[in-house]
């Protein structure tokens, strides 16, 4: 019974001790929970569910707002990929175009006479021994014109030229000075723009300038572009005046001169298209240059013309002084013009002379004819 006793004192002892702990927490919980209400100036549990239910609105409204933010900026990336697509086709278009017109521009250059072409030539005009003088006298008109072209219209020519070089390197020296400024100016836009999409989180609704500076930024992008393709088309009209001035009437009649004759001498185009010949340390006109070599310097003059100027490859027609400039020099001269394509009307009266440098050659009387040999 004593035992019986004691058990249910100590089970009625530690129900009153833990009623007792329960009534403790739920007070320190009451109490905390009227500090924290205080602390946000509520009053009620009502105002704090308000609170709560205002903040997962602003929630829910952030998150529905990040996610439209996302499909703007992905349309904008969709747009950008095909304006890009559009001006790379429109290159491709302008680069086209522009090839083709320079294959239509060139002028393709004139074949060449055939054999039996040439010989019906060559028949015609030995038919009649006046025709021999007009071509002598058409050749002597022809070198006078050579020497006042020399003089006047070859030099202001390229002093037009220069001046028109000049004028467009100005020109795309100020394009490219545009090119930087709004090369800087766009990079200021996608640094605003980059400022801005970091600081949308705290702000409001910003789509719409967002999208006005993404506008400006696109259309500062266009400037900028048509200022590069600008530069580019001015860079290909500098290309093509480079090429059409890289090797002058007077630097092709060094080389063909050079090419003829002997180790030791040389011709050399003095200033205004004034041609001299050099031997060792002199300088002389070339009036007083002997052994043929004023009649070499005409031949390499009018090769070069009827290449430079006249883009074509013209028959040559020679005398017997052809052969007299001298031996080695003609041969070498002969084997460069025949490599360039250029046919060779020769007239001499002896047939040795005509066998050192033409196959097969044709007799008329006492004049012979000759073709030039094939590689």
């Amino acid at each position: 019974m004593e035992k019986e006793l004691i058990f249910s004192l100590l089970i009625t002892a530690a129900v009153i001790i833990f009623s007792a702990i329960l009534g403790i927490c739920s007070s320190l919980f009451k109490k905390g929970a009227k500090n924290i209400l205080s602390s946000l100036n509520l009053d009620t549990q009502n105002e704090f569910d308000d609170l709560c239910e205002q903040f997962n609105s602003y929630k829910k409204s952030d998150d529905i707002y990040s996610e439209s933010l996302e499909k703007a900026e992905a349309e904008c990336r969709r747009l950008e990929n095909e304006a890009a697509s559009a001006l790379s086709s429109i290159r491709r278009d302008i680069g086209a175009a522009e090839n083709a017109t320079l294959e239509i521009s060139l002028s393709a250059p004139k074949a060449p006479l055939s054999a039996s072409e040439t010989l019906a030539k060559a028949d015609l005009i030995m038919s009649k021994y006046d025709a021999l003088f007009e071509c002598e006298n058409s050749l002597n008109a022809q070198r006078e014109q050579y020497r006042a072209l020399l003089s006047t219209d070859i030099k202001k020519d390229t002093l037009e030229i220069s001046d028109e070089f000049a004028v467009l390197e100005r020109e795309l020296s100020f394009l490219t000075h545009q090119n930087d400024v709004l090369y800087e100016k766009q990079n200021e836009l996608e640094s605003k723009l980059a400022a801005i999409k970091a600081e949308s989180e705290k702000l409001g609704d910003i789509s719409s300038l967002v999208t006005k500076n993404e506008n400006d930024m696109l259309g500062q992008l266009e400037k900028y572009r048509a200022v590069q393709l600008k530069c580019d088309s001015l860079a290909r009209e500098i290309d093509l005046f480079e090429e059409k001035t890289v090797q002058p009437v007077s630097a092709r009649v060094n080389a063909l001169i050079s090419f003829a004759l002997k180790p030791g001498e040389s011709f050399v185009l003095g200033e205004h298209f004034e041609l001299k010949y050099k031997r060792g340390s002199q300088t002389l006109p070339l009036s007083k240059a002997g052994g043929g070599l004023t009649e070499l310097a005409m031949i390499a003059l009018r090769v070069a013309f009827s290449e430079q100027l006249l883009k074509s490859k013209v028959p040559m027609i020679f005398d017997e002084s052809f052969i007299y400039i001298d031996k080695d020099n003609a041969k070498r001269l002969c084997r460069m013009l025949e490599s360039d394509s250029h046919q060779i009307l020769f007239f001499t009266s002896s047939d040795n002379d005509c066998a050192a440098y033409f196959k097969d050659p044709k007799v008329f009387g006492d004049i012979v004819f000759g073709e030039t040999r094939r590689a």
